[in-house]
């Protein structure tokens, strides 16, 4: 899918029809396309479920880097499981998602792995 205003509008609309919520504009937690703010932050991913991002209806991006030793393994519900779903590789592979990024996903994204590991996200 290509990234135009109908594509996003079209997006947000089947988020929402599957039950997703999302902040209102000018709420904590969304952004806007046309004027993004950009959140960043480390977050130590363990050995049970883990949320790395809300659920945010005005994601243009989110970039998730690892930064651990060892793959993570992503999930778009909140009972990730090892070996299973996205894997991140260790030290530096990374995931982009979001309206421009590799899955369009506006959701929660939770995370999981093997021992106590560190993403950094980044979000706009």
């Amino acid at each position: 899918m290509s990234l135009n205003l109908d594509n996003v509008n079209k997006l947000r609309e089947q988020f929402r029809s599957a039950g997703g919520t999302a902040p209102a504009p000018g709420a904590a937690g969304y952004s806007n396309l046309l004027n993004p703010t950009t959140a960043a932050g480390t977050i130590t991913v363990g050995v049970v479920a883990t949320k790395i991002l809300d659920v945010n209806e005005g994601r243009f991006y989110a970039v998730i880097v690892n930064d651990s030793a060892q793959a993570i393994y992503i999930a778009f519900s909140p009972n990730p499981v090892l070996n299973r779903g996205i894997r991140i590789n260790a030290n530096g592979g990374t995931l982009v998602i979001g309206l421009s990024g590799d899955i369009p996903h506006l959701g929660v994204v939770y995370a999981i792995a093997a021992a106590p590991s560190v993403v950094t996200v980044v979000e706009s």
